[in-house]
């Protein structure tokens, strides 16, 4: 069967020592309170990651035994139907976090128009664009993650001892779309965490150390 990645977390956070420049600082240390402030949504990924391990078993388990006889796979299907509800519930409370978190763009790059260094202004811009991508393919991975939730719901929600084989085709394609589309938006994701972190070290080198 198929599987797909977990939610990452960003994890970075370098606490300001002597600087070289003020104004870099200044930037620096008002991006790194907001990193600060999406990491603490990451409170409940280890049990949400528990959780849709579990599915994964679950759904392989029912896969491998079939429908036939129902009444051996249906203890599995209500797991799974439980299972996949408190997925939904971590998932939707991460995804209202992170959007509530999400960083203003404008007002930090409107900050870094006083800065007169052309270069270091332009490596200030790069950096919080590539957190602001950073954080857009969060937010697009976990809108993926909610996707493939739903279509397990779904999944769990129309197999009976008489659904045709035919549905029950459509059904295990759904999902197995659902997981290859996270699992290609989580990719794009880690690259984008990634680039963000090699350009946050190469900040703090040249203008913070």
């Amino acid at each position: 069967m198929k599987q797909w990645l977990i939610l990452l977390s960003l994890g970075l956070l370098v606490v300001l020592s002597g600087c070289r420049s003020q104004h870099e600082a200044k930037i620096f240390n008002a991006l790194n309170e907001h990193i600060s402030s999406q990491n603490k949504c990451n409170v409940n990924n280890q049990t949400l990651t528990d959780l849709i391990s579990k599915e994964t078993t679950i759904y392989n388990d029912i896969i491998e035994k079939g429908l036939d006889p129902f009444d051996q796979v249906q203890p599995l299907i209500e797991e799974g139907k439980t299972t996949v509800q408190e997925s939904r519930t971590y998932l939707e409370t991460y995804q209202a976090c992170i959007l509530r978190a999400r960083l203003n763009q404008s007002e930090l790059e409107k900050q870094n128009q006083e800065n007169k260094n052309d270069q270091s202004k332009t490596e200030t811009n790069t950096l919080i664009s590539q957190y602001v991508n950073y954080e857009t393919s969060l937010i697009k991975y976990v809108e993926a993650l909610l996707a493939l939730n739903e279509a397990q719901n779904v999944f769990y929600r129309e197999i009976t001892p008489s659904t045709p084989v035919a549905r029950l085709d459509e059904l295990v394609t759904a999902i197995n779309l659902a997981i290859d589309e996270a699992n290609a938006i989580s990719l794009l994701h880690q690259e984008a965490l990634v680039t963000f972190n090699t350009s946050y070290t190469n900040y703090y080198e040249t203008y913070i150390k």
